[in-house]
């Protein structure tokens, strides 16, 4: 998992925490997946420990991650966060379906690949 800092404006923390939700929605960290420990994020990325413990605290708070004392920190996928990344990915794809009508796409073309998107879905 490669984090990279881009100047957003935003704190470092929820950069690495962005970096490692982006991880978990594209499929590379799944349910279970343990995460750096902090001593190893402080040194790959440069930063404080505080830093990361604070990501990683966002994570926890958004139900995306648990810890386990002398363990480490893991990735935490459940229902909640499927129903919650389900309503997100509606939301994008209304917005979407909005913006092809105003383009005057038509509907059939709309469903066309929404089909075609679960017709190929195991390959």
């Amino acid at each position: 998992m490669k984090i990279e800092f881009i100047p957003t404006g935003k704190p470092l923390y929820e950069q690495i925490a962005d970096s490692i939700r982006a991880a978990i929605y594209d499929g590379t960290l799944k349910d279970g997946d343990k995460l750096p420990s902090v001593r190893e994020l402080t040194k790959e990325l440069d930063v404080s420990d505080i830093t990361v413990k604070r990501a990683y605290l966002t994570l926890k708070n958004n139900r995306l991650a648990y810890t386990v004392s002398s363990k480490g920190t893991f990735v935490h996928l459940d229902e909640h966060w499927r129903e919650t990344r389900e309503r997100e990915l509606l939301s994008q794809l209304t917005t979407l379906a909005d913006e092809l009508r105003k383009l005057g796409a038509e509907k059939d073309k709309l469903i066309d690949v929404i089909e075609s998107v679960y017709e190929n879905c195991g390959e």
